[in-house]
């Protein structure tokens, strides 16, 4: 089958003659018809993150949606249209995933793969004390951020600021949903949101880039007794921790990762479907499956492109 491996820093080669996985019981053999990037698949490609070279195939793509070739996971059948979170590396002709990973689609509709994301905020989201009438602040606001601003607003927080380097990224988020937008390269991010709040702080605090600046920044931003939302995947593996303002203002840090598949996917469909959530504003670009060095290019510069989530295609 066909495969993209990563051979070195910003580049993938295509190989022709991977094997195709062999099922473990409880999982499902996919041919892969979409996936998009994830903002932490670009640390990898551009070597921030060290990894062996040739790394394995189809590393780190992981949001991936495809039709069933072959079962051995209850409720699922050869034919299935599904969103499914990889077993290995997702970039390739046909994966594995395992049926705790995956969901059946309700329909087809390629935007319906960014329910892999937001099942992942819906995850971390239920987590915190409930939103309705609560200030927030959203730092970052590349695909992540973008569906973070949206399920705060559906879920009753209200004013929502949103914050990021990348004007476009900011012009998306006020019109789904961002009160107030906020960049860094202009203004000072935690004066701008202390007016704001009236030097209260925001309620609630969610960082969705990964840097130890944004994350600093984040509880900076929080109110007395506020919680923050450490979301961005890391880039580095410490944090110099702002230790005397997270004690003195009291506040809860949560951090989550992936996500819940049987209970998040279908809420996430239902948001996409009924418009709670929109995801088609957030593909940017769609290309083809070739064209995978040119899409984590685009989507890697984060703070200048003016993607924001890239969609690849399998499809001829």
């Amino acid at each position: 089958m066909i495969a993209a491996s990563l051979v070195a820093p910003g580049r993938y080669e295509f190989r022709e003659d991977v094997p195709r996985p062999v099922l473990a019981e409880g999982e499902i053999l996919v041919r892969s018809r979409v996936a998009t990037l994830c903002g932490s698949d670009f640390p990898f490609f551009v070597g921030h993150h060290r990894t062996a070279y040739p790394a394995a195939p189809g590393y780190p793509v992981h949001e991936t949606m495809g039709e069933v070739v072959e079962s051995r996971a209850a409720g699922f059948a050869v034919g299935n249209l599904v969103l499914a979170i990889p077993s290995a590396g997702g970039f390739c002709q046909y994966f594995a995933a395992k049926g705790d990973r995956s969901a059946v689609l309700p329909q087809w509709r390629d935007d319906l793969v960014l329910a892999q994301p937001l099942g992942c905020v819906l995850k971390a989201a239920r987590r915190l004390r409930p939103l309705a009438g609560r200030s927030a602040v959203v730092v970052g606001q590349g695909g992540i951020g973008l569906l973070w601003t949206q399920l705060l607003r559906a879920w009753g927080a209200g004013p929502i600021f949103a914050v990021d380097l990348n004007d476009h990224r900011l012009g998306i988020a006020r019109q789904i949903g961002a009160t107030e937008t906020v960049n860094p390269r202009r203004d000072d991010a935690a004066a701008v949101i202390r007016e704001l709040t009236r030097n209260q702080g925001a309620d609630v605090v969610v960082e969705a880039v990964g840097e130890n600046e944004t994350q600093a920044l984040a509880l900076e931003l929080a109110a007395l007794g506020g919680e923050v939302v450490l979301f961005g995947v890391p880039h580095q593996p410490r944090l110099d921790f702002p230790m005397n303002g997270f004690f003195r203002k009291n506040l809860t840090v949560i951090a989550s990762t992936s996500t819940d598949a049987p209970r998040d996917f279908p809420e996430a469909f239902a948001m996409i479907l009924d418009g709670t959530v929109q995801t088609r504003p957030l593909i940017t670009h769609r290309l083809p499956y070739q064209q995978l060095n040119e899409a984590m290019t685009l989507g890697a510069d984060g703070p200048n492109t003016l993607a924001i989530k890239v969609l690849l295609s399998w499809d001829a």
